[in-house]
């Protein structure tokens, strides 16, 4: 009754955002483009099976900017906390064939924390933390 309903649904506030796989991509986001001096954007990527996926899809992204005249772009993957096949093939590999084929010069991979010391602290600190600590899904 909340998701998708309007365009900008992720930032009205709602108990459903707790769970929202989209929100908390556009809330890395934000974070992440506060933190960055040039212009930022935001797709999706993930798409698995025939059902339509959150958009914009990154190849549309990535075709707009090309064509607009962008010839250099860094990507973030901020809702991945480990490489894996999309990063490293549907990014590192798809992403820079179509965005070099397209006339753009440069497509740059910004990578996960994967074994970060301090991120791999973090997550071992909340993996071990009481489950009464976190509130149960509805």
């Amino acid at each position: 009754s909340h998701c998708l309903t309007v365009p900008n649904c992720c930032s009205i506030p709602h108990p459903c955002q707790v769970t929202c796989y989209r929100h908390q991509c556009l809330v890395n986001a934000d974070y992440l483009s506060r933190a960055f001096p040039g212009e930022t954007t935001v797709s999706f990527q993930s798409r698995i099976g025939r059902l339509p996926w959150l958009r914009p899809y990154t190849e549309d992204v990535l075709a707009e900017l090309v064509q607009s005249g962008v010839k250099r772009v860094a990507v973030f993957c901020p809702s991945f906390v480990c490489e894996n096949f999309e990063t490293l093939y549907d990014i590192e590999i798809r992403a820079r064939e179509q965005w070099l084929e397209a006339g753009g010069e440069t497509l740059t991979v910004i990578p996960a924390l994967n074994t970060e010391p301090a991120w791999v602290d973090l997550l071992a600190q909340w993996c071990s933390e009481p489950l009464d600590m976190f509130e149960p899904l509805k």
